[in-house]
């Protein structure tokens, strides 16, 4: 298996993970909503829960399309780097006795060649999308939703008591 493989690959379950982790995210908002009703005298916690996931909705809305994009350039950059590992076997296999046979290895090697190039090419550009992702934002959002549920359990646990 390709590095490109595993980065699709890679890729792939990221993005299951992603939808599994926001299905599962929207049920624990809603238990963190549920504990923030239930301790009155804390509602300024359910405001900024409320701004921190707006923001993380906000941001996950603008950069997982991107993510997306940068999946589906991988996938196909990969099916033709694929394609052309197959048609290199086929033109190194070949038994090329005469001059016109030899001619179109030669031709063929060279479309190749000027294929893998522009694949080669093609598949620089999700490394530069994806460096544009602004994947420091999420995280931040992240912890700070964290941070959030943290204080909501602590407060919880003090009430209980």
């Amino acid at each position: 298996m390709s590095s490109n493989d595993d980065i699709v690959n890679c890729v792939a379950r990221l993005q299951v993970l992603v939808d599994q982790f926001n299905a599962m995210d929207k049920i624990h908002d809603q238990k963190i909503y549920d504990q923030i009703n239930a301790l009155d005298e804390v509602s300024g916690l359910d405001l900024q829960f409320r701004a921190v996931n707006k923001n993380l909705e906000l941001v996950l809305q603008q950069e997982l399309p991107r993510l997306v994009s940068i999946i589906a350039m991988l996938y196909e950059g990969d099916r033709r780097l694929k394609d052309l590992g197959d048609r290199m076997t086929k033109i190194e296999g070949r038994q090329s006795n005469t001059r016109e046979e030899k001619d179109q290895d030669d031709a063929d090697f060279a479309a190749w060649r000027m294929e893998f190039a522009d694949v080669k090419t093609k598949l620089a550009k999700p490394n530069e999308e994806l460096a544009q992702v602004d994947i420091v934002r999420m995280n931040q959002l992240l912890a700070e939703k964290l941070e959030l549920v943290r204080q909501v359990e602590v407060l919880c646990a003090a009430v209980s008591q």
